[in-house]
């Protein structure tokens, strides 16, 4: 699946990408022959706008299990509170086997991004990445050139440490 923008459209429709813009997102302010070319310029492309409304988040974690995830799934929703957006938590295992289906899930959704807690193979990272915005969180794939958010300094690391000491983990 190859990403597809409003400046494609705009240009196979021979319009500018401010009137692609507002053909998606305010149709009555365009006229029917100009929202026809739009229209059929993004049926040859491909192209699917994404729903209006509040934006949505995917956060694929793997398990629930892992009291970490947890605190950083609270961590993630707090943040998607504060600007307006609604998390989607997701527990698909993703493997090179069912990408294609899970690109599916994706385009379902038109999410606004997609955070993976878990570590994933180049190649299925590099597909979600063309399809969606990707962040890597905590366990990342360091061979993959992508954006990440690690967990590794000093003062997390006390934290942790501290935190299993307190719950009675006093083999480290």
């Amino acid at each position: 699946m190859k990403k597809i923008n409003a400046y494609e459209v705009a240009k196979l429709a021979h319009v500018s990408p401010a009137t692609v813009s507002r053909a998606i997102n305010h149709r009555q302010q365009v006229n029917q022959q100009t929202l026809r070319q739009i229209d059929d310029a993004m049926a040859k492309l491909g192209f699917v706008s994404a729903p209006t409304g509040p934006k949505t988040v995917i956060v694929n974690v793997q398990s629930l299990d892992n009291i970490f995830y947890l605190e950083v799934l609270k961590g993630l929703q707090a943040g998607a509170r504060q600007n307006n957006l609604h998390l989607l938590i997701d527990q698909t295992v993703i493997t090179a086997t069912n990408i294609k289906d899970y690109l599916n899930f994706i385009e379902r959704f038109h999410p606004y991004g997609i955070i993976v807690l878990n570590q994933l193979a180049v190649p299925v990272l590099q597909q979600i990445n063309q399809v969606c915005r990707l962040v890597q969180c905590c366990e990342h794939n360091p061979s993959a050139d992508l954006p990440f958010v690690g967990i590794d300094d000093q003062q997390a690391a006390s934290k942790a440490t501290n935190y299993l000491l307190a719950t009675g983990c006093r083999q480290l």
